[in-house]
């Protein structure tokens, strides 16, 4: 008898410790239009407003759950949208610069071109900026099956000279990247990321396009201050403890998380002769050493370690390159099936997103190749480096096979799903690069939550105490350089050139020197 009490007693026991259902508790839903539905006392949101709990809006299921759900209620030209990364237009500008949405351009891209994921590139007090992404929320609430909105951003936490729209946006401002790897903490670095993160959620910002985990072994190359240098250690170092202090912890995604997008598989930090692969005479990036790719990947494991959630390829060719005596295709990364495949998701086993760099599959014509004509404004350009001679669909579908899911810096999806209706590609890619696009939004919490208090957001963004801690790291990477080959004072003879200098600087200079 005391065998069976004891029995009945570990079953009881083992139901309260191991049973989910006693620990779900109502999760904050926010909604400016949608109805919610009451089920067992919890309230989900109706964002297919059929007046019915559907799998997807219950936030109880797991992400992966509730994504295959949501895949499968889908029309083909909404999971085509789903693979556009589209630029947030604004009036002033296509790109998006400037302090206004365009709303009427972007009301039509998310609910007719079904776009769902837009860089911003706003610059507006953090209050305003809250609001506008608060206004691109309610226009994608309206959508046929209510899908939040991911809205990503590049650096803005980086003050650089004579770039006053940095500090209009209050961001905290902190040294480069290479002040930061001048530090060399991985410490530093995660406090780095995280305050970032916390700043991004606060304006409704999902996405970080950062961090670079290129290699710098080209010392002329313009991206250069944006890397971690070219030590591959502390490339490594800085990558991982940036990546885990932006997605809220080591374990992948989670509702407080930002998403990093770690760039640019692999090797853009070999440019030849320093030219840079946004131009059409800077495509290549030169190997000179058998295997010497290998040195470019060392950094990406840091981001690999801590499950980063996504990896953006490489404009470049990789001029004469090779890795495991297999000789690289003379595509660009966004095309090139060994270096996606092969390399990144069967060798190192990445499991997150692969997003194209901006405008690979758009044509590269004369203004590309012979620069813009003196003025006329210039305009985004195609970079579809190594294929050149294909067509925009063709560069779709070779870019789909090689493993990209989603496309930087396009919105016409329509190519995508003429290839499908036409048998050219298999709508299975397009369903598996779907889902783990939906995944990742669920979960961020962005179905839940996709708005943000507009007070908060100008309270928290680069308030008192990240800006103490930014400054401090400002200190701690000033480096001292010691004159011990006497370099200086120059000898008077020389000529300088100096590049890149504002105007009254090169002036000042040629008066008291013989720099030119």
């Amino acid at each position: 008898m005391k065998c069976k009490t004891l029995k009945l007693a570990l079953l009881i026991s083992s139901v309260l410790v191991f049973n989910p259902l006693w620990a779900i508790q109502q999760v904050k839903i926010e909604s400016q239009e949608l109805k919610t539905i009451t089920v067992e006392n919890f309230q989900f949101k109706d964002m297919d407003k059929d007046g019915k709990l559907t799998p997807y809006e219950d936030w109880r299921l797991t992400p992966e759950q509730r994504a295959k759900d949501l895949l499968a209620r889908m029309t083909l030209e909404e999971k085509a949208g789903m693979m556009m990364h589209g630029n947030a237009r604004s009036l002033e500008d296509e790109l998006g610069h400037g302090d206004k949405y365009n709303l009427e351009e972007l009301k039509n891209l998310i609910l007719n071109d079904k776009v769902n994921s837009l860089i911003t590139r706003l610059e507006v007090s953090p209050e305003d900026f809250a609001q506008q992404n608060n206004q691109l929320q309610k226009i994608a609430e309206s959508s046929r099956l209510s899908i939040p909105l991911t809205i990503s951003v590049d650096p803005r936490n980086t003050f650089y000279y004579g770039n006053e729209k940095t500090t209009k946006n209050g961001f905290s401002q902190w040294p480069g990247t290479l002040g930061m790897a001048a530090i060399g903490s991985e410490k530093d670095i995660n406090k780095y990321g995280d305050i970032i993160r916390q700043e991004y959620r606060s304006l409704g910002i999902t996405q970080a396009l950062s961090p670079m985990a290129d290699l710098g072994t080209e010392p002329r190359w313009a991206r250069f201050e944006g890397t971690f240098g070219e030590n591959p250690e502390l490339s490594k170092k800085m990558v991982r403890g940036y990546i885990s202090g932006m997605q809220n912890g080591k374990e992948g995604l989670n509702s407080q998380s930002v998403s990093a997008v770690v760039k640019h598989w692999v090797g853009y930090g070999a440019a030849e002769e320093g030219f840079d692969s946004h131009s059409f005479y800077g495509k290549y990036a030169r190997f000179t050493e058998k295997d010497s790719l290998k040195k470019h990947i060392i950094p990406f494991t840091g981001a690999f370690e801590v499950n980063v959630a996504a990896i953006m390829p490489t404009y470049s060719i990789l001029k004469n390159a090779q890795i495991n005596n297999h000789r690289i295709d003379p595509v660009g990364a966004g095309f090139n099936k060994y270096l996606l495949k092969d390399l990144l998701r069967d060798t190192y086993k990445f499991k997150g997103v692969i997003m194209s760099d901006w405008n690979i599959t758009k044509d590269c014509n004369d203004v590309c190749i012979n620069g813009t004509p003196q003025g006329v404004a210039p305009k985004a350009e195609g970079m579809p480096w190594g294929v050149e001679n294909l067509t925009v669909e063709e560069r779709f579908i070779k870019a789909i096979l090689a493993g990209v899911q989603q496309f930087g810096g396009v919105s016409n999806s329509s190519t995508i799903v003429s290839a499908v209706k036409n048998n050219k590609l298999d709508e299975k890619l397009i369903d598996s690069a779907v889902l783990a696009i939906l995944t990742q939004k669920f979960a961020l919490g962005q179905f839940e939550t996709p708005f943000i208090d507009p007070n908060e957001a100008s309270k928290f963004v680069g308030n008192q105490n990240f800006q103490q801690i930014a400054n401090k790291a400002q200190f701690n990477s000033m480096v001292l350089l010691e004159n011990k080959q006497q370099t200086l004072p120059l000898d008077t003879n020389k000529k300088v050139y100096l590049h890149g200098f504002v105007t009254e600087t090169k002036k000042s200079i040629k008066k008291s020197s013989n720099y030119c």
